[in-house]
């Protein structure tokens, strides 16, 4: 038999358009809450809500990208 390879494209016509809208909807809710969980560590810290906020973001785009990096090198 033939090699059998499984992707989004091979089930149906659309498929791609579905997980890019799914993850691109995923990282909006999670850049969502971690500006507001910067924003709510204003109450812990008295630091402006905006500065915590983004501070949060940052943080948060550097964990994805040392953790999107790890993944690379982990093979399957």
């Amino acid at each position: 038999m033939g090699e059998y390879s499984h992707s989004v494209k091979n089930t149906f016509p659309g498929g791609e358009l579905i997980r890019q809208v799914t993850f691109g909807m995923n990282d909006g809710v999670v850049s969502i809450f971690a500006l507001l969980a910067g924003a709510l560590k204003k109450f812990v810290t008295g630091v402006n809500w905006l500065k915590s906020g983004v501070e949060m973001l940052i943080v948060g785009f550097f964990a994805f990208t040392v953790s999107y990096v790890i993944g690379l090198f982990i093979p399957f």
